[in-house]
This record gives C-alpha cells, structure tokens and sequence, in this order.
C-alpha cells in the first residue's frame, strides 16, 4: 500500500533540522550562564542531541531545559559532560598544585553518558 503524501521531501526534513540545531545553539549561546561554554548540537526530525562540556551539572541541567523549552523539540539527549575541558585543566598548562592536579569530574548521573557509568574526560 502506498505512503500517504504528507509534501514534506527529505530536503524539508534536513533544513528543518539544521533550524532546529541553529535555534538551540542560539538558545545555549543567549543565556550569561552557558555562553561561554562550546556546545555541539545534533538535529534529526525533532530530536537533539547536545554535546560539549560544562562545569557543573547545573549547567548541564539548565542547557537541557532551555533547549527541550524549544517548541518544535520533540526529544532531548542531553550528552553534555560534566568537568574542566582537557584543554583548559590545569596540569595541562604545566602548573601544579595539590588542589588543581585533581582529576576531572565525573558525570554519575542517572542515564548520563550511558547507563550511569562514571564517565571521565581524558586529559
């Protein structure tokens, strides 16, 4: 049996998504408390999915609900982790002491980066 035509070709889906992306980045990019952060976003027939790091699991939580307040937001994988980005970790600009050697945070939450297994940034 033939697939009603609902006028929407793969070349909408596609664009819609990319809005989708670029609109959930400006909502990340608008808000003081996670602008300075680089967030990657993935669109796909009203699902995102959002990538990067933040320093707290607050900021983790506020990103996820600013983009699931997104209207045409059917879903959100919310995959950001939680810690200092390798880059910006102390030990690898070669200083060191005690409290900053720390190794990065861990993301244990709850369906947080796969099935709650502690998830470490490499550095």
């Amino acid at each position: 049996m033939k697939e009603p035509d609902t006028g929407e070709t793969r070349t909408d889906q596609q664009g819609a998504d990319a809005k989708l992306a670029e609109v959930a980045t400006e909502a990340l990019r608008r808000d003081r408390e996670l602008a300075e952060y680089d967030f990657e976003i993935l669109a796909l027939n009203g699902k995102v999915k959002i990538l990067g790091t933040v320093s707290t699991f607050s900021q983790k939580e506020r990103a996820e609900k600013l983009v699931t307040d997104i209207r045409e937001v059917k879903e959100v994988d919310n995959s950001l982790s939680v810690g200092v980005p390798s880059g910006d970790h102390p030990s690898a600009t070669g200083t060191s002491s005690g409290a900053q050697d720390a190794a990065p945070a861990r993301d244990i939450t709850p369906g947080g980066a796969g099935s709650g297994t502690p998830c470490v940034r490499p550095t």
